[in-house]
């Protein structure tokens, strides 16, 4: 009789042990804030008569952002650093990208904002995880740099957050 419960504790021991793969980590770049961002910080600059920032303005700043976040999305997916990592980018409530995009807003995932300034090299962006909205990471770079951060942390190689 002991002999079968060890066998049985062993074998339960033995499968229930194993542990679950990580989830993949999932980054939204969110191109609806990016667009309004965009938007407002030109109407901000043309009422502060910051020069530089209205003279870029006058070259379309959706488009502006948009090529910018075409250039992010080719260092992510160029990215050694960014494997494992899935994107997807949202355009908004009516957004036609699909199931995938539903399901990547409906599970654990990173939202990437650019607070992005016209004629700017460099832009600051935030990524906040959700859902929980606790831990919140944000930087400035060219479209490289933010790549490699994001995907740092993302994939936590530095600090791991406890929320």
């Amino acid at each position: 009789m002991r002999l079968a419960f060890a066998l049985v504790l062993s074998l339960v021991a033995a499968t229930g042990c194993k542990k679950a793969p990580p989830a993949t980590p999932v980054v939204v770049l969110d191109g609806w804030w990016n667009e309004d961002y965009v938007k407002q910080a030109c109407d901000y600059a043309r009422r502060v008569q910051n020069q530089a920032v209205v003279q870029a303005c006058a070259i379309d700043p959706v488009q502006q952002v948009r090529d910018f976040e075409a250039q992010l999305v080719t260092e992510l997916a160029s990215s050694a650093t960014c494997k494992g990592i899935q994107f997807v980018q949202f355009s908004g409530p009516t957004d036609s990208s699909g199931k995938a995009g539903d399901k990547a807003m409906n599970g654990p995932h990173w939202f990437l904002m650019l607070n992005f300034t016209p004629g700017s090299k460099n832009q600051n962006w935030s990524m906040q995880r959700n859902p929980g909205h606790k831990s919140m990471t944000e930087g400035e770079g060219d479209a490289g740099e933010i790549a490699r951060r994001v995907c740092a942390i993302a994939n936590e190689k530095g600090a791991k957050f406890l929320d």
